[in-house]
C-alpha cells in the first residue's frame, strides 16, 4: 500500500513542478524573456495550488470515499481532454504584460495543474483513513512528494531541456497526467479495502499528533496566522532571489528551478519523520546569514561577483528551513489536514503575490527581497524569557542613536557609500550590538530593520546622479547623469542600455557600444555602400543610439517590447537621438520578431538585433527560425548585424551553427577598449553571400565566427543557454 501511495503522490508533484519550467519556457519569449514571465507564473502555479487543496478539503468533507473516486477521476478525465498544453504568445502585444500571460495560463494550464495539485493532499487524506500503522500521522507523505519535486527540478535544465524540445516535452507530460489518473484510481480502490472504518465521510481522526487544536476561536485564528505567515516568508524569499539573481547573472531556467528546488528540499527536511539538521542549528545561522545578506542587497554589493550567487542560495535555504520547520512543528491533527494544507498554499500563493504583482506597484525598487529576509528572522524560536516593553524599546532607542550617530560620522568625514569603511561603520558596528539579541525574534528584527534602514539612507549619497526610476513588469530602468564624464545614460538593472553626450555640440554622436569607430560604425559604412533598399529594422530601441547613424534618405523602424524604455528615450531633457530622427523613424511597441514579421519580405538594407547586452538573454531572438525571419527581410546585398556584446555568455557559437547551417557568409569582430565614453562590444554581420559583407572580408578587425564542437543552431523548441555560461 505504502509504496503505491508514494509514487501517486510523488508522480503528481513531478507533473506539478515539470510544468512549471516548461511553461515558462514557452511563455517567456514574447515577452522579451525576462525574469518577472517566470515569478509571474510561478504565483499562478501557487494559486492553482491553493484552489486544488481547496477542491481536496470541500471533497474530503462533503462526500463519501466512492464519492471523491468517481468525481475525481472524473475531473481528471476532463483535464486530459485539455491536454497537451497549447501556449503560443508570439502574436500578441505587451502593453498588458501581467494580464496577459495570467490570462493565457487561465485558459489553458489552470484545469490541469489545479488537478495535480489537488491530488497530494487528496491522496494523504486516503491513507490517513486506511489501517496502515503509519496512517495516524500521513505528513511524512508530503515529505516524499517534495522528494520527487525536488529531483525533476534539478533534472529539467540538465536533461529534459537539452534532450526534448517543447513539443516533446508536453507531450511526455500528458501521458504522465494519464497515469496519475490511473494510479489514483488504484490508490482508492486499496484504501476502500483497507479502511480502519466504513469508507464514509470524513471523521475525525483522533490519531496522535503534534499540535492539537488549540482552545478557544482566539487561539485557533492566531494558529491559522501562523501557518498563513510561516509559508509567506519562505514563499516570498524564493521569488526574491530567484529575481535577483536571474537579474544579476541569467534569465534560464536553471536559475529559475533552483531556488524552487532548494525550497522544496526545505520542506522534505522540515516534514521529514527524522531531522538531518536540529532546529538549533538553523536558528543559530539565521541571524548570520540575513545581517550579512542584507547589506549587500542594499549596498549593491559586487553585484555582478559570482561568490554573491552561490551564497545567496545559500541564506536562502537557511532561512527557508527556518520557516518550513516552524510550519512542520505547528501542523494539526489529521482530522484538520486539508484546511491546514489549504492554508499553508495561501500563504505561499500570498507570498508570490506580494512579490510578482505588488511589489513592482509599490516600490521602485527592489525591496521586497530584503524585506522577506527581514521578516525571516521573526520565525525565530524565542529561546529567552519575555522583556517588558519599556526593555525593549530602550534597546530599539539606543540601537537607533548609534545609527544616526554613524550615519553622520560617515556624512562628515565623506567616506564612499560603497566602500568597505562604511560598511564596516555603518553596518559592522550597529551589527555586533543587534546580534546579541539574536534570541529575542521581536528585538533582533527590529533592530535589523533600523541598521537596514540606516545603510539605505547612507547608500542614496551614491545615488545622487540618479536623476529618474521607474519600475515595470520588464524591470528597474534608471536614468543616471556622470557629471564628470559629462553624459546620461540608461540603464536597465546594471545593464547599459544607451548613453548619450550632455553637450549639445557632441550629443548627435552616439557613444558607449554604439560609437562609429566602433563595429557598428563599419557595419553601416558596409550598408552605405551597398545596393539595398535605404531601410533599417532595429530590434531593441535603448535610447536610440543606433538611429544615430541613418543619413536623410533613410527610413528606420524600431521595435521595443517596454513601453518605458521609449517613454525614456523620447524624454526631452536627457535624450535627442528620437528626436533627431524625426518622422524618418517609426517605433511599434511589440516583440522584435513579432513586429518584423508584419514588414514586406525583402525590404530592408540592414536589420540590427541589440538585444543581448545583459543576463536576460531573450533566446528566441537568436534562434534558427528567428534568423531566417530576419534573412527574409533583407533586401539584395543586405546585412543582418547583431551585437552579441555579454559579459555571461558566448553567443559567437550559436550564430556560427545557424549561419554555417544555411550556408551563409559572416564576420564578427570584438573591440576591446579601456573604460571610457567607448565601450568594449561585440558584433556579427550575417550576409547571404560573401560578397554581401563587402570590405568586411578584408579587414583585418574582423574575423571569421569561432565555432565549437558539439554546438548546435538553437531552435523556437530547443535551446540551451546554460552550456554557454561564461563561468
Amino acid at each position: 500500500m505504502l509504496p503505491l501511495f508514494a509514487l501517486t503522490i510523488g508522480l503528481s508533484a513531478a507533473l506539478l513542478f515539470s510544468v512549471q519550467p516548461m511553461v515558462g519556457k514557452a511563455l517567456a519569449p514574447a515577452l522579451g524573456g525576462v525574469p518577472a514571465v517566470w515569478t509571474t507564473c510561478l504565483a499562478f502555479f501557487q494559486a492553482c495550488l491553493v484552489l486544488g487543496y481547496l477542491y481536496a478539503h470541500v471533497l474530503t468533507k462533503r462526500l463519501e470515499l466512492r464519492g471523491q473516486v468517481v468525481l475525481h477521476a472524473a475531473a481528471l478525465c476532463a483535464g486530459l481532454a485539455l491536454l497537451p498544453l497549447q501556449l503560443d504568445l508570439s502574436h500578441v502585444e505587451t502593453q498588458r504584460p501581467t494580464l496577459l500571460l495570467l490570462r493565457t495560463l487561465m485558459l489553458f494550464v489552470f484545469v490541469p495543474v489545479t488537478l495535480v495539485s489537488a491530488s497530494a493532499p487528496l491522496l494523504q487524506r486516503w491513507f490517513s483513513l486506511s489501517s496502515h500503522r503509519l496512517a495516524g500521522d500521513p505528513y511524512f507523505l508530503y515529505a516524499a512528494s517534495n522528494v520527487g519535486s525536488f529531483c525533476v527540478l534539478l533534472g529539467y535544465p540538465l536533461l529534459a531541456e537539452p534532450l526534448w524540445d517543447l513539443r516533446t516535452q508536453g507531450l511526455l507530460w500528458t501521458f504522465g497526467f494519464a497515469v496519475l489518473a490511473l494510479l489514483v484510481v488504484a490508490t482508492a480502490v486499496v484504501t476502500t479495502r483497507s479502511a480502519r472504518r466504513p469508507a464514509g465521510r470524513a471523521q475525525d481522526d483522533g490519531a496522535a499528533a503534534r499540535v492539537d487544536t488549540p482552545r478557544g476561536e482566539v487561539g485557533l485564528w492566531a494558529q491559522r496566522g501562523m501557518w498563513l505567515f510561516a509559508a509567506f516568508v519562505p514563499s516570498s524569499l524564493m521569488m526574491g532571489v530567484t529575481a535577483h539573481i536571474s537579474l544579476q547573472f541569467a534569465s534560464v531556467p536553471m536559475l529559475w528551478v533552483l531556488p524552487l528546488a532548494l525550497y522544496l528540499l526545505t520542506y522534505v527536511l522540515a516534514f521529514a519523520r527524522a531531522r538531518v539538521v536540529p532546529l538549533k542549528v538553523v536558528a543559530w545561522l539565521t541571524p548570520f546569514g540575513a545581517l550579512t545578506l542584507a547589506p549587500t542587497l542594499i549596498g549593491d554589493v559586487a553585484a555582478h561577483h559570482w561568490v554573491l550567487l552561490p551564497f545567496n542560495l545559500l541564506v536562502f535555504f537557511v532561512l527557508a528551513l527556518l520557516g518550513h520547520y516552524r510550519l512542520a512543528d505547528a501542523r494539526p491533527r489529521p482530522a484538520r489536514l486539508t484546511e491546514y494544507f489549504i492554508l499553508v498554499a495561501l500563504g505561499g500563493s500570498l507570498g508570490g503575490l506580494f512579490n510578482a504583482i505588488l511589489a513592482p506597484l509599490l516600490f521602485t525598487a527592489t525591496l521586497e527581497y530584503p524585506l522577506s529576509i527581514i521578516a525571516a528572522c521573526l520565525l525565530l524560536p524565542r529561546l529567552l524569557p519575555r522583556e517588558a516593553w519599556r526593555r525593549e524599546l530602550r534597546f530599539l532607542a539606543g540601537l537607533t542613536l548609534l545609527c544616526a550617530a554613524l550615519l553622520v560620522t560617515t556624512w562628515l568625514l565623506g567616506v564612499e557609500p560603497l566602500g568597505l569603511l562604511a560598511h564596516v561603520l555603518i553596518v559592522g558596528v550597529p551589527t555586533v550590538v543587534c546580534f546579541g539579541a539574536k534570541e529575542r525574534p521581536l528585538r533582533f528584527t527590529a533592530g535589523f530593520l533600523i541598521i537596514s534602514a540606516t545603510l539605505a539612507l547612507h547608500v542614496s549619497r551614491s545615488m545622487g546622479d540618479v536623476v529618474y526610476r521607474e519600475r515595470n513588469f520588464f524591470g528597474l530602468k534608471t536614468v543616471r547623469i556622470d557629471a564628470e564624464r559629462g553624459t546620461v545614460s540608461l540603464l536597465h538593472g546594471d545593464v547599459n542600455h544607451g548613453t548619450q553626450l550632455l553637450d549639445e555640440a557632441g550629443a548627435a554622436v552616439p557613444v558607449a557600444y554604439h560609437h562609429p569607430s566602433g563595429p557598428l560604425g563599419d557595419a553601416f559604412d558596409l550598408y552605405r555602400q551597398a545596393d539595398t533598399p535605404r531601410a533599417v529594422a532595429v530590434i531593441g530601441l535603448g535610447v536610440g543610439a543606433a538611429l544615430a547613424f541613418l543619413a536623410e534618405e533613410d527610413r528606420a523602424v524600431a521595435f521595443e517590447v517596454d513601453p518605458a524604455v521609449l517613454r525614456i528615450a523620447r524624454d526631452r531633457r536627457w535624450f535627442s537621438f528620437l528626436r533627431r530622427c524625426g518622422d524618418r523613424c517609426r517605433i511599434e511597441i511589440a516583440d522584435g520578431r513579432t513586429g518584423l514579421r508584419r514588414e514586406p519580405a525583402r525590404s530592408f538594407g540592414l536589420i540590427l538585433v541589440d538585444a543581448f547586452l545583459g543576463g536576460v538573454i531573450p533566446v528566441h531572438l537568436l534562434t534558427a527560425e528567428a534568423l531566417d525571419e530576419y534573412v527574409a527581410r533583407l533586401g539584395p546585398s543586405g546585412a543582418l548585424v547583431l551585437h552579441i556584446s555579454n559579459n555571461f555568455f558566448d553567443l559567437e557559437p550559436i550564430v556560427q551553427a545557424a549561419v554555417a547551417r544555411r550556408g551563409w557568409c559572416a564576420r564578427a569582430r570584438f573591440d576591446s577598449r579601456p573604460p571610457g565614453l567607448i565601450s568594449s562590444s561585440n558584433y556579427v554581420v550575417i550576409g547571404r553571400r560573401c560578397g554581401d559583407l563587402g570590405g568586411l572580408l578584408d579587414d583585418p578587425r574582423w574575423a571569421p565566427l569561432r565555432a565549437k564542437d558539439g554546438v548546435r543552431p538553437w531552435s523556437d523548441l530547443s535551446s540551451d543557454l546554460v552550456t554557454h555560461v561564461r563561468w
